[in-house]
């Protein structure tokens, strides 16, 4: 966009225009809860150190700092206490829980068993 505007200028002024030079920032990929891979050039970076700047790379992009510390507080504290499990049944019915007075971590096959 910069480039674009600077040649936009140039042109309307008469003068020569640059051509566009597009330069990687390398890439960045997550392979499971604390694995990943960084590739910049001839360096390569794999593990937990490439899962942290993947999670990095992407809190950066988050257009505030409220909602990047949302989202790094998120990520800490699934990181501390585990992700959260819910049934998808009680996210089609999450009413039923307060209805019922049943316990909405136990499924129908456990109450049964116990």
């Amino acid at each position: 966009g910069k480039r674009l505007a600077k040649n936009i200028a140039a042109t309307l002024r008469g003068r020569r225009t640059k051509p566009y030079e597009h330069h990687s920032l390398g890439s960045v990929a997550t392979l499971g809860l604390g694995r990943g891979i960084f590739q910049y050039k001839k360096i390569t970076i794999h593990g937990f150190l490439a899962w942290l700047m993947h999670r990095g790379y992407h809190v950066l992009a988050v257009p505030s700092w409220e909602r990047k510390v949302r989202v790094a507080a998120v990520w800490f504290t699934g990181a501390l206490f585990g992700r959260d499990i819910v049934s998808l049944a009680s996210v089609e019915h999450p009413r039923q829980a307060f209805v019922s007075g049943e316990d909405p971590t136990v499924t129908t096959e456990q109450a049964v068993l116990s």
